[in-house]
């Protein structure tokens, strides 16, 4: 599958189809596909990486730490979770920009955490490149 270049409009919905679009283009970073740009972060050659989705439950009260790597992270807005990086001055709060619509974070394997505030357990979705 070859790279698309793609275009969203400031503030544009994120809908199913542009979903799909996404990630056929990061399949294509990942297979390293005619006309996708190579990835290499850190001297880590991602374009020999795999994709993998899946969910994650966090129990009442939990909390769940990213493994290392890169995340497409999406989760029902109604429910407790926060997704949480830490900086300089503790830890802050990334929940407003992830939601149904996903939003790409990269985890050191200890510096982006999912707290669940809610008493019972609560899941999110996610795309894991490794």
């Amino acid at each position: 599958m070859a790279w698309t270049a793609l275009s969203f409009g400031f503030a544009s919905k994120l809908t199913s189809t542009k979903m799909t679009q996404l990630f056929n283009n990061l399949t294509a970073v990942a297979n390293g596909d005619s006309g996708a740009p190579p990835v290499i972060n850190a001297g880590r050659d991602f374009t020999s990486a795999t994709l993998t989705a899946g969910s994650q439950s966090v129990a009442g009260s939990g909390s769940y730490t990213l493994p290392a790597g890169l995340w497409i992270i999406s989760m029902d807005s109604s429910n407790g979770l926060l997704v949480l990086q830490i900086n300089s001055s503790g830890w802050k709060s990334l929940s407003a920009t992830v939601n149904e619509s996903g939003a790409m974070v990269y985890s050191d394997g200890s510096n982006v955490r999912v707290d669940n505030t809610d008493v019972l357990a609560d899941t999110f979705y996610y795309l894991r490149v490794t």
